[in-house]
C-alpha cells in the first residue's frame, strides 16, 4: 500500500483549515454543538502546531494524493501529563475509508513517537468507536485499557497503551 505520513508545512495551513472544517461539520453529526454553519470557521491553536514543541500536525498521501491528516498533542486529558501522545483530530478523507489506509496511517503514526499514547473517541461517534477499537488492538500488543471519560458535556472513550 503506498501510503506516505508527512509533517506538514506552514504553507498547509489553509488547506488543512479547509480539511478540519469538513471533518467538524461531519462530526458534527454526532456532537451538533462543534460546528456552527452560521459562524466563520476557526481552529484557534493551529499556528502551535509550528510554534509549540509538543504539537505534531501530520498530512497522509495515498499515490500521491492527499487522504487525510492529524493533529497530535503532548498532552494526557486523564492526568494532564505533558509524557503522553494524544490524537488531537485524526480524518480520513471519505473516499479512502474501508481500505485499511486509517490503519496504516494510525500505526506509523503510533510508531513515530515511541511512549504512552491516548486516543479518545466520542461514544456518539459510532464510526469513530468501531474504527479506532481494533486499530488499537491490533497496534497494543502490550494491551490497552478503555477508560470512560466525561469532557465538554460528551462521554468519551479513551484508549491507553503504549508505543516501543
Amino acid at each position: 500500500m503506498d501510503v506516505t505520513l508527512a509533517p506538514a508545512t506552514r504553507a498547509d495551513i489553509p488547506q488543512l483549515l479547509g480539511w478540519l472544517e469538513r471533518y467538524y461539520r461531519e462530526l458534527s453529526q454526532y456532537t451538533p454543538w462543534l460546528y456552527d454553519e452560521a459562524a466563520p470557521f476557526s481552529y484557534p491553536s493551529i499556528d502551535s502546531y509550528w510554534s509549540d514543541p509538543l504539537r505534531h500536525a501530520f498530512l497522509l498521501w495515498h499515490e500521491g494524493e492527499p487522504a487525510g491528516f492529524s493533529l497530535i498533542h503532548n498532552y494526557s486529558h486523564i492526568n494532564g501529563s505533558t509524557e503522553v501522545n494524544d490524537i488531537e483530530e485524526f480524518s480520513i478523507f471519505p473516499a479512502h475509508r474501508r481500505s485499511g489506509i486509517g490503519r496504516a496511517f494510525a500505526h506509523r503514526l503510533f510508531g513515530r513517537f515511541s511512549g504512552s499514547w491516548e486516543v479518545r473517541v466520542r461514544e456518539a461517534n459510532r464510526p469513530g468507536m468501531l474504527f479506532w477499537h481494533p486499530v488499537v488492538a491490533e497496534f497494543a500488543s502490550g494491551g490497552y485499557r478503555r477508560v470512560p471519560r466525561v469532557e465538554d458535556g460528551s462521554t468519551w472513550c479513551v484508549y491507553e497503551f503504549a508505543a516501543s
